[in-house]
């Protein structure tokens, strides 16, 4: 039987993913049958305060959870939900040299046109 540490795990399926808790349980549980919910919702929460992870609200109804990397925002497929990363510098934001950007979450919503 394998022995879990659930917080590599989560990071592990938590990689180049935008999954919700429960999507996330359902990944960990094919590895550690054993795993309780409430284990993977504590240590998924944990990691979030701990910046391992980010929390993506406003998108569905329930959050997404992504490892955290370099920053970027996120582009939203209107019609299917598909969450697509689009790195900062290719946005052409311009912010005055007198400010220190400490956080940020830009969501771009959108749908292919003919």
């Amino acid at each position: 039987m394998k022995l879990c540490y659930y917080k590599e795990d989560i990071f592990n399926v938590c990689m180049n993913n935008h999954l919700t808790v429960d999507t996330i349980f359902e990944k960990i549980k094919e590895q550690c049958p054993n795993v309780w919910r409430s284990t993977i919702y504590r240590n998924v929460e944990d990691m979030v305060k701990e910046g391992k992870l980010k929390k993506i609200t406003g998108i569905w109804t329930k959050a997404i959870y992504e490892a955290y990397k370099e920053p970027h925002a996120h582009l939203i497929d209107e019609k299917t939900g598909e969450v697509l990363d689009i790195e900062v510098s290719k946005l052409n934001i311009k912010i005055p040299d007198n400010i220190k950007v400490s956080n940020f979450d830009i969501k771009i919503y959108w749908e292919f046109t003919k």
